[in-house]
């Protein structure tokens, strides 16, 4: 009924009357009756408020359709979320319900549209093992891929862990050197086989980029590295449109002078065709590449990453477009505060590009798990946040069949234990954000809260680009300030709190930014 409010004011006059009958007659209780009413009140107050504002009648939808979290007690991830034939969806990380803080599991969780799961399941030996990707297979079943300490030639290696549908293991298998070797990356290739993307440091230094390719059952066809003699990690790899690959991840070996994003194109073999670095600005890195529908590729990453002192700024999130040789397009870079990452990155049906990951908004403060949509130009669209602060990062985010998306990644402020598998919902709407590109000033900005509509508890989110005497209040219909919500001076970034309304009615209300000369409003509807 919220949805009617919001798109058309004139219809909501007749809808409101028939909804109260139907429930009446369906229902014949006063319980129902008195639910009613408070909808019928509800609705009414939205539109006399729009109207007493004159206010352009404006969609909202509820961009969160649902929200899970798995795992027990301990601490677990979800670094990969992939849907499934049947519409579900399907998580791999890592659990250590069962072992010490420093020993882990392969953990797989199978659940339904709606998120329920449906199964659960681990893998691996006494030591530490971490799922990084995971693959659904074309029997059905899936195929994880990620380090083991358990199995294996050298202190870490790569660990392939191939089940069926019901995640049943079918075999496993182990690949690497000596050293400490990392994969990042799996999918299955046309020929049925596998190419697994990571990094081999046989010497435990000076890494490079490792591809290895194998059969339907695990066994090597071939491998390859790529790199210079210094540094180089590759994060993310999928087969490409003409039967070869790209891999993209981080350089130190090559491009401008300290990190830059890599990116390594090859033929069906393996065999290098061209390689690529971009620079964003100090420390770069990749990960995460998709091919785009034009046959070129986008990249997300991170770009400036500063450890040293005086730690005024980690990390931008960096997008890069390419064509199919590998040159860009265009890139950006976003920031909202301290340090923000991308760490998947996905075309979307519109043709523009979705990416989760993290951000911290000041110095050690918390970290916010996010979803940003943009245009096929890198132009931020809109941008959301789940699961509150401390919720930790978006690891991986995939389309959905009904357009809206799916990110997986941690939990650590609520859940079952101390960290939790987290899977959020969305549709395909959200909330504008406040970019910044190369060469173009920030700006104050304030946007939509969240939820909306909500009940009792919602948060507010805005950007001051310089340091800001600044006013945040809430209004009722009649114009009458309900509450102050911040009456400070604040220094430069991106600020949230939340709001709650327990103490105040359901109705439209209306949340008001002051910041030195910029001024804005915007309503938001309260639902008990």
């Amino acid at each position: 009924m919220l949805g009617w409010v919001f798109f058309s004011e004139k219809k909501l006059v007749f809808l409101v009357p028939c909804v109260i009958i139907t429930i009446e007659r369906t229902c014949g209780s006063q319980v129902w009756k008195e639910m009613s009413m408070r909808v019928l009140v509800a609705l009414w107050t939205a539109v006399v408020g729009a109207l007493l504002f004159n206010l352009a009648p404006t969609a909202f939808a509820q961009d969160t359709l649902w929200t899970r979290t798995y795992g027990g007690v301990d601490r677990d991830v979800c670094n990969c979320v992939r849907q499934t034939v049947d519409g579900g969806y399907v998580l791999a990380g890592l659990t250590d319900d069962y072992y010490g803080p420093f020993d882990a599991q392969y953990y797989l969780v199978k659940v339904d549209q709606f998120g329920d799961t449906l199964w659960s399941r681990k893998y691996g030996g006494d030591s530490y093992e971490e799922a990084h990707c995971v693959d659904v297979t074309s029997d059905g079943g899936y195929i994880l891929a990620g380090d083991t300490y358990s199995y294996g030639a050298g202190h870490a290696d790569f660990y392939l862990v191939k089940t069926d549908a019901l995640g049943d293991t079918l075999w496993t298998s182990v690949h690497g050197s000596p050293g400490f070797d990392k994969a990042r990356s799996v999918q299955q290739t046309t020929d049925g086989g596998y190419i697994v993307g990571g990094w081999i440091s046989p010497e435990g230094l000076n890494p490079d980029v490792y591809l290895v390719k194998t059969d339907e059952y695990g066994d090597v066809v071939w491998t390859r590295t790529y790199g210079g003699s210094a540094n180089d990690y590759g994060r993310s790899v999928r087969q490409t449109t003409d039967g070869g690959y790209v891999i993209a991840g981080g350089t130190y070996s090559f491009g401008a002078g300290g990190w830059d994003v890599y990116l390594v194109k090859t033929d069906s073999s393996g065999d290098t065709l061209w390689t690529r670095t971009y620079d964003g600005d100090n420390r770069d890195g990749a990960r995460s590449v998709e091919q785009t529908a034009d046959g070129g590729y986008i990249l997300a990453g991170y770009a400036n990453y500063v450890f040293n002192p005086p730690y005024e700024h980690y990390s931008d999130l960096f997008l890069v477009k390419t064509d199919s040789n590998g040159t860009a397009e265009w890139s950006r870079m976003f920031s909202w505060g301290q340090e923000q990452r991308g760490h998947s990155v996905l075309q979307s049906g519109d043709g523009g590009y979705v990416v989760a990951g993290y951000f911290i908004a000041e110095m050690f403060g918390a970290v916010h798990f996010y979803v940003m949509k943009t245009d096929d130009r890198g132009t931020p669209m809109w941008v959301r946040t789940y699961g509150g602060d401390g919720s930790g990062a978006a690891n991986s985010i995939v389309e959905s069949a009904d357009g809206g998306y799916a990110a997986g990644g941690g939990a650590y402020s609520f859940g079952a234990g101390r960290g939790d598998a987290y899977l959020v919902r969305i549709d395909e709407s959200g909330t504008p954000v406040e970019e910044r590109v190369f060469d173009t000033p920030a700006r104050f900005s304030l946007s939509q809260n969240y939820p909306n509509p909500f009940n009792i508890r919602t948060s507010m989110q805005f950007h001051l680009p310089q340091a800001a005497s600044v006013l945040l209040e809430v209004y009722n219909v009649l114009g009458e300030r309900v509450v102050t919500l911040m009456n400070e001076r604040q220094q430069p970034g991106f600020k949230s709190l939340s709001w709650d309304a327990s103490d105040v009615s359901s109705g439209l209300y209306f949340y008001k930014l002051t910041a030195g000369d910029f001024t804005e409003t915007k309503r938001m509807m309260l639902v008990k």
